[in-house]
């Protein structure tokens, strides 16, 4: 019996067919893998910058808000 992890064997040693299916589903998983990693790398990636410009935009105008409040300034 194999154990976790390991090539389904169907008897002793396993076939090179059996070899070639495994490494073929391994690289199939990985490949999977990659392409949700990169889906959600762009979305983070928009989310981020999405969360600047929120962020830059609200010290923008707070300075703003205090550039015209500051009598001073305003003369």
């Amino acid at each position: 019996m194999a154990e976790t992890g390991q090539i389904k064997l169907y008897g002793d040693h396993p076939t090179l067919t059996e070899t070639a299916l495994a490494r073929a589903r391994r690289n199939c998983k990985s490949e999977k893998e990659k392409k949700k990693e990169e889906e959600i790398a762009t979305i983070r990636l928009i989310i981020n910058s999405t969360k600047e410009k929120i962020t830059n935009t609200g010290k923008t105008a707070s300075r703003l808000i205090f550039l015209f409040s500051c009598p001073a300034l305003t003369k």
